[in-house]
């Protein structure tokens, strides 16, 4: 199915079915001849019993924007920002309580300044340390 145009390319939308007819991913991506396939826009991918797992856009085949993941139990996991599919800037991970269990920042794909890490049922700080 052609949803529409990216620079005069068609963008198509593929939706992929578990083998219980649950959403496995949804993806758009371009064709580019040559080229091969290019992944454009939203894409979602889905646990076998319902919940995302990830969810992000791509632009011209490169992760761009906020990112994020969820537990199999809809918990928010990660949050995470790509550019030019490089992690830049804050990077955030939860439990499965939705406790914050690290946190810190990208700089085009490597870690950078303090980073924070909790792993205690009360949330509390155990640790840092200075990325680099």
């Amino acid at each position: 199915m052609v949803d529409y145009k990216y620079n005069y390319l068609p963008i198509t939308t593929v939706l992929t079915l578990y083998s219980n007819g649950q959403f496995r991913n949804e993806e758009s991506f371009i064709d580019k001849g040559k080229m091969g396939h290019y992944f454009q826009d939203l894409y979602t991918d889905w646990y076998s019993n319902e919940p995302i797992r990830e969810q992000g856009n791509y632009d011209d085949n490169m992760k761009q924007g906020m990112w994020y993941t969820w537990h199999e139990n809809g918990q928010l996991m990660t949050e995470q920002q790509y550019y030019n599919d490089d992690l830049q800037g804050l990077y955030t991970k939860w439990n499965r309580n939705g406790k914050i269990i690290e946190q810190g920042h990208y700089n085009e794909d490597l870690k950078v300044g303090i980073w924070y890490t909790w792993y205690n049922t009360k949330g509390k700080g155990i640790g840092e340390d200075e990325a680099g």
